[in-house]
């Protein structure tokens, strides 16, 4: 996933005419701290592979919310366990994405 926001910021960069990346924000799905580790590490390598320079990267966790099949019940999903509180179900569909998504840059000429 962070290989293909890397290509999306040099894409922008491009058409743009900038050559620095000095910050990226981006929002995922509420993560534990290893999976922020485990992202911010895979940004490091991914500017590498582009061969950019380092920049910094802004993490904003956004609450997963899900929706039980059993009861109908609105909840927020955390971790990887995913039972409905109210009914014990896990029929459990995911209303919003986990996925990564970027929010802003800040590139320089």
């Amino acid at each position: 996933m962070m290989k293909g926001i890397i290509m999306a910021v040099r894409e922008v960069m491009r058409k743009d005419r900038l050559k620095t990346l000095t910050s990226l924000k981006i929002k995922v799905g509420e993560l534990g701290a290893e999976e922020t580790r485990a992202l911010e590490f895979a940004f490091e390598v991914c500017l590498k592979e582009a061969r950019m320079k380092p920049a910094r990267l802004d993490i904003i966790k956004a609450p997963i919310t899900a929706i039980c099949s059993g009861c109908g019940k609105k909840l927020r999903v955390s971790g990887f366990h995913h039972e409905c509180p109210s009914c014990g179900s896990n029929g459990i569909k995911d209303l919003s994405s986990a996925e990564m998504e970027i929010i802003s840059m800040e590139a320089e000429p």
